[in-house]
């Protein structure tokens, strides 16, 4: 759906830049991950309909005061280049995020933040470090929201919002929005509000499957024939009307029918990229996190963490990943191009 578009954060085509990266692999390196992802928190103040991180907030868990201080200066001598900082729930909800947001910055990593937005107001200062803040409203009224989530807070998440863009005039902010059957009808109106909050972009894209549900057999696309065709035509009277990159749909990680779709035959992502959790484990795959078939190893201290990357286990984890268990892909475009450009040349790529 990107077309010809100016580029913006949502362009797949930046995995060219990770060639290098990938033809160390080839090579049988592991080089650094280019981005970590830290969970600071397993728990969250919402009740999705569509959580993926059950398993993870029943188990309550954060960072230490010691892994939050320690965590940044580790990172750095890595090699890391980005931060995500997300969670198998809530990250503000951890008593000493801005601590740890501050940390990052202090060391010159880039940051990025998942947030549901309801506590922003606590650490308004603190998310001026990072380059970008992602806001899942995931609705455009107070009624689809509280039913969506459980909880009456779009207002309060949309003034977070506003309050944020004050605060921070050169901050991205991205209205993020998972496309369910019971929100459909509310795209115009949340795109809208976006709008209006002063937002960078747009980011719609489909509920997929979870790795639980994969486990459970259900695997099948959520959403009925209709309820694609209706959502795809909101979505793309949306981006006729925009000249300037500020919608963003992301299907492309899907079937038509906005089902599982890997057209891939491994994964190699796990090489890129990993997940630092709060029990202490090291997650390989963000869609999978708990699972302890993509899970690298434990730590006690951050020190810990680079002595099992690029190990026999990490190579082990990669290889035997059986792709029938994934859901949607958040790296596909990785996988997928690493397979027609690297693991194979089927385009005689010297021939520029």
């Amino acid at each position: 759906m990107q077309g010809d578009r100016i580029p913006t954060p949502f362009d797949g085509r930046k995995v060219a830049y990770h060639l290098p990266h990938w033809s160390a692999m080839e090579r049988g390196e592991i080089p650094p991950p280019v981005l970590v992802t830290l969970d600071p928190a397993a728990a969250c103040n919402l009740v999705c309909r569509w959580c993926n991180s059950e398993e993870q907030t029943e188990k309550g868990v954060r960072y230490s005061a010691a892994a939050i201080v320690a965590l940044p200066a580790m990172l750095r001598r890595w090699g890391v280049k980005a931060v995500c900082v997300a969670g198998g729930g809530e990250p503000l909800l951890h008593p000493r995020i801005s601590t740890l947001l501050e940390g990052l910055h202090a060391e010159g990593l880039e940051i990025g933040v998942v947030t549901n937005g309801t506590l922003i107001d606590r650490h308004m200062d603190a998310l001026g470090c990072c380059r970008w803040v992602g806001v899942s409203v995931d609705a455009g009224s107070s009624r689809t929201y509280e039913d969506l989530k459980r909880r009456d807070q779009y207002g309060a998440v949309t003034e977070n919002m506003r309050q944020l863009r004050a605060r921070w005039p050169a901050l991205e902010i991205t209205y993020k929005y998972l496309v369910h059957p019971d929100n459909i009808e509310d795209i115009p109106e949340a795109a809208s509000a976006a709008r209006s909050i002063g937002c960078n972009y747009f980011h719609a894209r489909p509920a997929g499957r979870t790795w639980v549900d994969v486990q459970a057999g259900r695997v099948s696309s959520p959403f009925t024939v209709p309820q694609v065709t209706r959502a795809s035509e909101l979505l793309a009277t949306l981006e006729s009307c925009d000249d300037n990159g500020f919608i963003q749909a992301t299907t492309s990680k899907f079937s038509d029918a906005w089902g599982i779709s890997n057209r891939f035959d491994k994964c190699r992502a796990m090489g890129m990229t990993c997940v630092i959790q709060p029990d202490n484990t090291i997650g390989l795959c963000c869609d999978r996190r708990g699972d302890s078939r993509t899970t690298l190893g434990t730590w006690e201290h951050p020190d810990d963490i680079p002595k099992l990357w690029g190990n026999a286990a990490h190579w082990r984890a990669m290889s035997l990943v059986n792709l029938d268990d994934c859901p949607r892909c958040t790296y596909a475009p990785h996988n997928e191009l690493y397979e027609a450009f690297v693991a194979n040349d089927h385009t005689c790529k010297w021939f520029i």
